[in-house]
């Protein structure tokens, strides 16, 4: 009868840890190469990269190993992925190798770290459901001279946490904006974006450009543009702010979503993008 028990209790605990897996939906995978095993981690970022199918974004502090910067490159320019890249400042003069030239020539957006303190992330987020992190610095030495190791989580949940903080670094790096002026006295800068927001709530997005500027903005969700009431053309007044307040909605699934911002003036344009988190 103990034996009975016993496997009964066995069986109910596998039961409770497959119940939390599939509540949780996450797949987490652990890498590992040494002196005298290579290749193993970046032959799997390199497949995880060729099958990105929307988006990848990197954080890395060394990134010169060859075959990694083929397969972004070619993510960008064969596949049309949006890539973009946050890198150390010791990447910038090429002494830690050539990624980064080869990188900036493809077209791809990079933004070199120049504050204070390293860029010592080493991580990818592919398709916002793929975390790829772990010591793996993406480089030559990482792969065929040290002790490394990487996961793999696949997780939407983590993911859309990564993101967050890859696009607050990659803002604060750019002056708060992705900014674009297209013409040489038209800006248009970001001063705040309500973030995160609660589902029910109401966000506010406010930009700075040149007095009577025409200005649109734009939403995006997972589900398409956004038609909130107040997401509305304006005109910047005399001091040349102009603000949007609109209610996300309920329903409104949780993650990190984009903002796109436009101005025209005079035949010239500019054009910002920024974001914003909601959560339940």
């Amino acid at each position: 009868m103990r034996k009975v028990w016993l496997l009964l209790i066995l069986v109910g605990v596998l039961l409770g840890f497959t119940t939390l897996a599939d509540e949780a939906e996450c797949l987490v995978e652990a890498f590992f190469v040494s002196p005298t095993i290579d290749q193993v981690i970046e032959r799997k970022i390199v497949d995880a990269i060729n099958c990105a199918e929307d988006s990848i974004l990197i954080a890395m502090y060394s990134f010169t190993d060859d075959e990694l910067g083929d397969a972004v490159v070619a993510a960008y320019q064969d596949r049309g992925l949006d890539v973009r890249i946050l890198l150390d400042g010791s990447q910038r003069d090429g002494s830690h190798g050539q990624e980064w030239p080869k990188l900036q020539a493809a077209g791809i957006p990079i933004l070199v770290e120049d504050v204070t303190g390293l860029l010592h992330h080493k991580v990818a987020v592919i398709d916002e459901e793929l975390v790829i992190t772990g010591s793996y610095n993406w480089s030559a030495s990482a792969d065929e001279r040290n002790f490394e190791n990487v996961v793999f989580i696949r997780c939407e949940t983590i993911a859309q946490e990564y993101k967050a903080e890859f696009l607050r670094i990659w803002n604060v790096l750019s002056g708060s904006s992705l900014s674009q002026p297209l013409g040489q006295e038209l800006f248009l800068g970001l001063i705040d974006v309500t973030s995160p927001v609660g589902q029910g709530r109401y966000a506010t997005v406010e930009v700075e450009t040149l007095p009577g500027a025409s200005c649109i903005i734009k939403v995006w969700y997972k589900t398409g543009w956004s038609t909130a009431a107040g997401l509305y053309s304006k005109e910047a007044g005399e001091r040349g702010r102009v603000s949007w307040t609109c209610q996300v909605s309920p329903r409104t699934s949780p993650g990190t979503w984009s903002v796109y911002v436009t101005a025209a003036l005079n035949g010239e344009t500019a054009a910002l993008e920024t974001y914003f988190t909601v959560t339940e």
